[in-house]
C-alpha cells in the first residue's frame, strides 16, 4: 500500500512532493510539487529499511538521472526536470 502511494508521486524525473495530476500541484509550489533531495532520500531510505529495496532502485535511478541532466539544485520541477 505505501509503495503504491509513493509511486503515484513518481514522475519521469523522481518523487514529486505532490502528485503531478493533483489539482494542488504547483511546479514552483515549494512542497506542493517540486522534487527535493531530502524528501527523496527520506522516502527511499524508509522503503529500503522496510524491505522494499527493489522498489527504491527506480526512485534512486530517476533522481540520479535528474542530477546528471540538470546538475544538483535545491529542488527540481517534477515535470521538466529543471
Amino acid at each position: 500500500m505505501v509503495t503504491s502511494i509513493v509511486f503515484k508521486h513518481l514522475s519521469e524525473w523522481g518523487l514529486a512532493t505532490e502528485e503531478i495530476t493533483s489539482p494542488h500541484y504547483e511546479s514552483d509550489g515549494y512542497w506542493r510539487g517540486p522534487i527535493w533531495a531530502p524528501s527523496t532520500h527520506l522516502v527511499e531510505s524508509g522503503l529500503r529499511d522496510a524491505g522494499r529495496a527493489h522498489s527504491t532502485n527506480e526512485i534512486s535511478m530517476r533522481f540520479l538521472q535528474l542530477c546528471e541532466k540538470s546538475g544538483f539544485a535545491e529542488n527540481f520541477d517534477a515535470i521538466t526536470g529543471h
